[in-house]
């Protein structure tokens, strides 16, 4: 290809730096060039040669060679500089450099005719290096390679050769370099450009200017052989290049760019100890190269499918800080590498990952670090993610333990698996049984979060109770352990938990489902209910529950009747206690309350649910102590006397002698009279003398006319009943004391005034009940109808009649008079006939 080369003149003219002529036709361009086309600083007393030099001015690449002016119109060490401009995108065409040399003369000539230059870029300049040069310019390529460490200079000492430096030096550089290349000759390290790349060359006479100042220097006599295989390719030794060449075949590449040098080089040791090469990191690192430069799939096959079943059967074996590496592999320019590569890593994962032995000394955090890390979703991740789920999701026993290995050795790895964990009772369970006993307790706190959060109340209490002594560990899970349905993680703590502990714990803490758990507790064990604090709602609870599951209220007291008092005087003190406390009290023995001392309060605490069991059991307690014994003390019990009445004195009256049945007499003054009179009245057993007498005494003390009555009716002269009778016949009617005192059942009989007169006028009233009759015998017995009341009742008639003549109040009429007319008419009725009979012991004639 050809391109247009300009040419420009410049040196001093009329004592100034100036354009002394040029090919381009834009003069201002060409005058601003020229402007810098000058030596940038220059040594007073300093020698040099002609030079070439060379930098990027506007939009020209500039190549020169800058003589000493010696004319004889210009100042002296003044400079002379003939130039070529070349358009800088068209530079990186030219590869032979030195070719633009030779348009230079070799002595300064201001007269040199100059057009422009039809140059052919493929030109070359032939030029022959002298043997000795390549060892100096090995360490230019040395320098080169380490360029940014050096201020991107290097300083080529004396002007010998340099030309030939350039010349080479410009044949290694990439495009982009050549075009930020500044070369030639400098005196002074403060005018070295800051950018781009400096190859420059000074005086051997001042180059201490150059010495410590960061460039790299290459002395006169400096030599050096290459070692680094870039260098070596670089500096276009034989051996190096078929080294080069043979790893293109292989992997069937024809052409390789001076910037794809330093990639494929790197592969080139690899590929040449493949055969016996172990390192997976660099057979991966080959096959990123050899991808690279070969990225379909069947340009280098058959070494790509040599290089891929090594790496996999070196995966197969790898560790896992090698292993992860292959994450990287480019599957995309091997035939089948992912399916090839699934296998293999498949294995691996069998071997190491999921093998129990393997995973108790082996970290494999590298491997989920990745996986978490990666946000697209690769071929290796979808196999590890895949190998992983299933592992976990339904997971075994085996692979529990296998997991626990992961984390004992690096409990990061928890993070990256916990939300693929299968989230099952069997799951939990797993992790439950098979918590390692060593596991490190500092990992528990994430692990009770991650249990917590779960609902795993199993795995939460067993790492708690591993952690903690059991009543810690029980505070802790009952924190988020609030279902009273929930009792696995209750169930773990309390495992191999003496029940003096649970118990105790359950009374202070007052969990429903610990108090069910110590009720049971004390079911099996009664005795651990010998510190019942009857004060305590939780006790009161836990002895509830123990009578649910079949305890009766004296299991386990050594003293059921001083514990079950001592629990009535806390209900007396307002204790409140469950239901099925006061039931199964209530069905026992200790329902009979009859020598607790405060059992008046306790009535008024009884549940109403069950206060007629423990009324019927003391007040059986009590007549069955009568029963035995008529002469025991009777408690003053309103509410039992009460009872007794309403529910149990006719039974007991029914198949009791009236020996047992006084003491229930005498002690309760309210006793209903008619209760007594049935009983008297139904009474076939016998009665004693002492009996009768105090029978009739109870009977008239508290004024028991039906009782009276019925003693009467029992009363012959040769029973007992008589005893009674004289203590009580005092209350009996008026007919009833007239047949005693006709019949002789008792000696005597006292039949007061008032009684004769009260009985008189009752039957009276019966035998005339109206105003006709009343008047008819009231003047047959020789009174007047003007003595009687008129306008009222016949009964109020007759009283007020029966007044009068009791004291005298009438002249005509008395009550004899009367009971002679009544007699006449009624003389055969019993009731009158004693009425009449008796007349003389309370009237006069």
């Amino acid at each position: 290809m050809k391109i247009i080369i300009h040419q420009s003149l410049c040196g001093e003219r009329k004592k100034e730096w100036s354009l002394l002529e040029t090919t381009l036709s834009d003069s201002a361009l060409a005058n601003k060039i020229a402007f810098n086309t000058g030596l940038h600083d220059q040594v007073g007393g300093t020698t040099w040669l002609p030079t070439v030099r060379g930098f990027i001015q506007d939009d020209f690449y500039l190549v020169m060679k800058t003589y000493t002016d010696t004319s004889p119109d210009v100042r002296p060490r003044r400079a002379f500089s003939h130039v070529l401009m070349i358009e800088k995108e068209k530079i990186s065409l030219i590869h032979d450099l030195a070719a633009l040399f030779t348009f230079f003369p070799i002595e300064m000539d201001k007269t040199i005719p100059i057009k422009p230059i039809q140059f052919d870029t493929n030109t070359n300049s032939e030029l022959l290096l002298p043997d000795e040069f390549q060892g100096r310019f090995n360490k230019v390529i040395h320098g080169y390679r380490k360029a940014k460490e050096f201020k991107d200079t290097i300083i080529w000492v004396g002007e010998q050769d340099f030309h030939l430096a350039i010349f080479k030096f410009w044949k290694i550089l990439t495009i982009a370099e050549k075009a930020n290349l500044n070369f030639g000759i400098y005196f002074n390290t403060e005018v070295i450009p800051k950018q781009g790349l400096n190859f420059i060359t000074t005086p051997e006479t001042i180059e201490d200017k150059f010495i410590n100042h960061g460039y790299f220097v290459v002395r006169k006599n400096d030599t050096l052989i290459l070692t680094d295989i870039v260098d070596q390719y670089i500096a276009e030794e034989e051996k190096v290049r078929e080294r080069v060449e043979e790893f293109q075949k292989a992997i069937e590449v024809k052409k390789i760019t001076r910037q794809e040098l330093d990639r494929i080089i790197i592969g080139i040791n690899s590929f040449e100890e493949f055969e016996t090469l172990t390192d997976l990191k660099k057979l991966v690192s080959l096959a990123h190269i050899v991808a690279e430069f070969s990225p379909t799939e069947q340009v280098g096959h058959l070494f790509k499918r040599k290089l891929l079943h090594k790496i996999c059967l070196l995966s197969k074996k790898a560790d896992v800080s090698e292993f992860t590496i292959v994450r990287t592999f480019p599957i995309k320019s091997f035939c089948d590498a992912e399916l090839i590569l699934s296998e293999a890593i498949n294995s691996w994962i069998e071997n190491n990952m999921f093998s129990y032995e393997a995973s108790k000394e082996k970290n494999y955090i590298l491997v989920f670090t990745q996986l978490a890390q990666t946000t697209t979703s690769s071929w290796w991740i979808k196999i590890f993610k895949q190998k992983i789920n299933a592992f976990l999701k339904p997971i075994t026993s085996e692979n529990v333990l296998i997991v626990y290995n992961w984390l004992r050795v690096d409990f990061n790895i928890f993070s990256s698996i916990s939300l693929d964990i299968d989230n099952s009772t069997i799951s939990e369970n797993h992790f439950s049984s098979q918590l390692p006993s060593n596991f490190n307790k500092a990992d528990f706190k994430v692990l009770k979060a991650f249990s917590a959060n779960r609902h795993w109340y199993n795995f939460h209490a067993t790492l708690l109770i591993a952690e903690f002594p059991f009543e810690i560990a029980s505070l802790e899970q009952l924190k988020i352990d609030t279902s009273l349905n929930s009792l696995d993680g209750i169930k773990v703590l309390i495992n191999n938990i003496n029940s003096k502990r649970i118990l105790d714990f359950a009374v202070v803490n007052g969990d429903e489902r610990f108090i069910k758990i110590a009720g049971h507790c004390c079911k099996e064990d009664s005795e651990l209910l010998n510190r019942i604090d009857f004060s305590k709602g939780n006790w009161l609870a836990v002895l509830s529950e123990a009578i649910s599951t079949g305890l009766n209220i004296s299991d386990g007291f050594k003293e059921p009747q001083e514990k079950i008092f001592k629990l009535f005087d806390h209900i007396t003190e307002g204790q409140l206690i469950p239901e099925i406390i006061w039931e199964n009290i209530a069905d026992s023995e200790f329902a009979n309350i009859l020598t607790y001392k405060n059992r008046e309060k306790f009535w008024n605490k009884v549940s109403s649910k069950f206060q007629s069991k423990f009324l019927a059991k003391t007040s059986a307690s009590l007549l069955g102590s009568l029963y035995k014994n008529s002469t025991i003390e009777i408690p003053k019990d309103e509410i039992l006397f009460d009872y007794i009445i309403k529910h149990a004195i006719g039974d007991f009256l029914f198949y009791n002698p009236i020996k047992h049945a006084l003491p229930i007499f005498n002690n309760y003054p309210t006793f209903p009279q008619d209760y007594i009179a049935i009983y008297i009245s139904n009474y076939t057993a016998d009665i004693s003398a002492i009996e009768a007498t105090q029978l009739g005494k109870l009977v008239y003390s508290r004024s028991y006319k039906e009782v009276a009555e019925n003693i009467y009716y029992k009363a012959t002269k040769n029973n007992n009943w008589k005893f009674a009778l004289v203590e009580c016949h005092y209350l009996l009617g008026f007919y009833d004391k007239a047949v005693l005192a006709f019949s002789g059942i008792l000696k005597t009989v006292n039949i007061t005034a008032d009684q004769w007169w009260e009985s008189a006028k009752e039957i009276i009233c019966d035998f005339y009940p109206n105003g006709v009759s009343l008047t008819t015998v009231w003047k047959k017995s020789g009174g007047k109808e003007s003595e009687l009341l008129i306008s009222t009742t016949a009964e109020n008639v007759w009283h007020d009649a029966l007044s009068k003549l009791r004291n005298k109040g009438f002249t005509k009429i008395t009550m004899n008079d009367l009971l002679k007319e009544i007699n006449k008419s009624y003389g055969e009725n019993e009731k009158f006939k004693l009425i009449y009979q008796l007349r003389k012991n309370y009237i006069s004639d």
